[in-house]
Protein backbone atom coordinates (compact mmCIF):
# COMPACT_ATOMS: atom_id res chain seq x y z
CA UNK A 1 0.00 0.00 0.00
CA UNK A 2 1.36 3.50 -0.92
CA UNK A 3 0.49 6.50 0.79
CA UNK A 4 1.05 10.11 0.04
CA UNK A 5 -0.51 13.40 1.19
CA UNK A 6 -2.22 15.27 -0.88
CA UNK A 7 -3.62 19.12 0.06
CA UNK A 8 -3.54 18.21 3.81
CA UNK A 9 -5.31 14.88 3.33
CA UNK A 10 -3.52 11.76 3.13
CA UNK A 11 -4.32 8.99 0.67
CA UNK A 12 -3.86 5.22 0.49
CA UNK A 13 -4.15 2.71 -2.56
CA UNK A 14 -4.52 -0.24 0.34
CA UNK A 15 -8.21 -1.43 -0.66
CA UNK A 16 -8.89 -2.26 2.65
CA UNK A 17 -8.42 1.11 3.89
CA UNK A 18 -11.82 2.77 2.26
CA UNK A 19 -14.97 1.64 3.85
CA UNK A 20 -18.04 1.06 1.57
CA UNK A 21 -21.95 0.22 2.79
CA UNK A 22 -21.93 -3.48 3.62
CA UNK A 23 -25.22 -3.54 1.90
CA UNK A 24 -23.89 -2.28 -1.44
CA UNK A 25 -20.85 -4.73 -1.03
CA UNK A 26 -23.01 -7.72 -0.94
CA UNK A 27 -25.19 -6.22 -3.70
CA UNK A 28 -22.36 -6.63 -5.95
CA UNK A 29 -21.53 -9.87 -4.88
CA UNK A 30 -25.18 -11.54 -5.05
CA UNK A 31 -25.50 -10.03 -8.47
CA UNK A 32 -22.28 -12.09 -9.25
CA UNK A 33 -23.57 -14.66 -7.59
CA UNK A 34 -26.85 -15.31 -9.46
CA UNK A 35 -24.83 -14.23 -13.13
CA UNK A 36 -23.38 -17.65 -11.68
CA UNK A 37 -26.57 -20.02 -11.17
CA UNK A 38 -26.84 -19.68 -8.06
CA UNK A 39 -30.50 -18.40 -6.67
CA UNK A 40 -30.81 -19.55 -3.16
CA UNK A 41 -28.95 -16.78 -1.62
CA UNK A 42 -30.30 -14.75 1.86
CA UNK A 43 -28.81 -11.62 2.38
CA UNK A 44 -28.92 -8.73 4.97
CA UNK A 45 -27.26 -5.81 5.97
CA UNK A 46 -27.24 -2.98 7.95
CA UNK A 47 -25.22 0.52 8.13
CA UNK A 48 -22.15 -1.65 10.13
CA UNK A 49 -22.40 -5.02 8.48
CA UNK A 50 -23.67 -7.42 6.77
CA UNK A 51 -23.98 -11.56 5.76
CA UNK A 52 -24.40 -13.38 2.51
CA UNK A 53 -25.73 -17.17 3.05
CA UNK A 54 -24.31 -18.64 0.04
CA UNK A 55 -25.25 -22.42 0.79
CA UNK A 56 -25.09 -25.01 3.66
CA UNK A 57 -22.41 -23.77 6.13
CA UNK A 58 -21.35 -21.11 3.16
CA UNK A 59 -22.25 -17.22 4.89
CA UNK A 60 -19.89 -14.48 3.97
CA UNK A 61 -19.80 -11.88 6.37
CA UNK A 62 -18.95 -7.69 5.49
CA UNK A 63 -17.88 -4.70 7.21
CA UNK A 64 -17.39 -2.71 4.65
CA UNK A 65 -13.67 -2.77 4.24
CA UNK A 66 -13.34 -6.88 4.16
CA UNK A 67 -15.48 -10.68 3.25
CA UNK A 68 -15.05 -12.96 5.61
CA UNK A 69 -15.79 -16.50 5.19
CA UNK A 70 -14.67 -19.46 6.22
CA UNK A 71 -15.57 -23.26 4.51
CA UNK A 72 -13.66 -26.24 4.54
CA UNK A 73 -11.83 -25.43 7.85
CA UNK A 74 -10.44 -22.59 6.07
CA UNK A 75 -10.70 -18.63 6.79
CA UNK A 76 -10.73 -15.87 3.61
CA UNK A 77 -10.46 -12.81 3.74
CA UNK A 78 -11.37 -11.13 0.54
CA UNK A 79 -11.03 -7.23 -0.07
CA UNK A 80 -14.43 -5.43 -1.18
CA UNK A 81 -13.13 -3.94 -3.72
CA UNK A 82 -13.24 -6.88 -5.38
CA UNK A 83 -16.52 -7.68 -5.33
CA UNK A 84 -16.54 -9.91 -8.30
CA UNK A 85 -13.62 -11.91 -7.28
CA UNK A 86 -15.14 -12.77 -4.27
CA UNK A 87 -18.20 -13.89 -6.08
CA UNK A 88 -16.63 -15.95 -8.28
CA UNK A 89 -14.49 -17.53 -5.36
CA UNK A 90 -17.71 -18.19 -3.35
CA UNK A 91 -19.59 -19.76 -6.02
CA UNK A 92 -16.59 -22.19 -6.74
CA UNK A 93 -17.43 -23.10 -2.92
CA UNK A 94 -20.86 -23.55 -3.27
CA UNK A 95 -20.43 -25.95 -5.79
CA UNK A 96 -18.32 -27.77 -3.58
CA UNK A 97 -20.77 -27.79 -0.69
CA UNK A 98 -23.50 -29.00 -3.41
CA UNK A 99 -21.44 -31.86 -3.47
CA UNK A 100 -20.78 -32.54 -0.07
CA UNK A 101 -24.66 -33.36 0.70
Amino acid sequence: AETRTVSGMVHTTDAAAYRRRPSNVLAAVEIGLRDRGLTRLYVRACPLIGLISVAFGLTAWCDGRTLRWQYGGQETTWSVADATGAAEKLAELAKQAEGRQ
